[in-house]
């Protein structure tokens, strides 16, 4: 579903990666050579862990299934909050917070080397952008744990108990549109990762952080 399409010259070239699954990822992001693609790589590879590159770039995920591209072709990219389908499609949270994990080398459940994790975590993405009728069971305590629900998961924001709202950005995760020949949109849609902004938790953090100022008012009665 990810493969078998034309190919064009342009900024960045998407190959398989260090395991693939099928017609789905990991795939790697990498440069053509060019000095802006160059720094546009550098730049993001900064934000991932070393297990989550290869080769000199950045590993990723389809977003649609049914989008085509032909591995180890150059492509122009834009960064979105979206998918560009039709209708424009913005990243899920669900595939949001797992994908951040994944790029972070922190994704609970999920083998660096191995291709089944590979195909796990790519049906998964696929299932919560809609394109699936259903997903592995790898990831359903996490989404469940973090959500509430897989139908929360699969929603492009969600509101936590505390009222704190979260999007695909709070992640820090948008959408890698990639296209042909003069901005031809869409041959792909991929994952990009630039960096976990500030996430509101649901007020696990904040409960923590109020039971070490807790802890720390208990040590200065103690002390003093």
């Amino acid at each position: 579903a990810c493969m078998a399409s034309s190919a064009y010259a342009t900024n960045i070239v998407l190959d398989y990666g260090s395991v693939h699954s099928g017609v789905g990822g990991e795939f790697v992001v990498k440069t053509d050579g060019t000095a802006a693609s160059t720094a546009f790589v550098n730049a993001t590879m900064a934000n991932y862990n070393s297990l989550a590159t290869y080769q000199g770039g950045f590993e990723t995920f389809c977003i649609e299934y049914n989008e085509h591209f032909s591995p180890g072709s150059s492509y122009t990219y834009q960064v979105s909050p979206n998918a560009i389908s039709t209708p424009s499609d913005p990243v899920s949270v669900g595939t949001a917070y797992l994908y951040s994990m994944f790029a972070q080398g922190s994704l609970s459940g999920y083998n660096y080397s191995s291709t089944t994790s590979a195909g796990n975590l790519q049906n998964t993405f696929w299932f919560l952008e809609g394109d699936q009728p259903s997903m592995p069971n790898t990831f359903l305590a996490l989404l469940t744990t973090e959500f509430g629900s897989v139908a929360a998961a699969q929603g492009d924001s969600f509101t936590y108990n505390n009222g704190n709202v979260v999007n695909a950005a709070s992640f820090g995760v948008a959408a890698l549109n990639l296209g042909g020949i003069a901005n031809n949109w869409p041959n792909q849609d991929q994952l990009v990762y630039q960096g976990r902004q500030n996430v509101p938790d649901g007020g696990t953090t904040l409960m923590l952080l109020g039971m070490a100022m807790g802890g720390m008012s208990l040590l200065r009665r103690k002390l003093s």
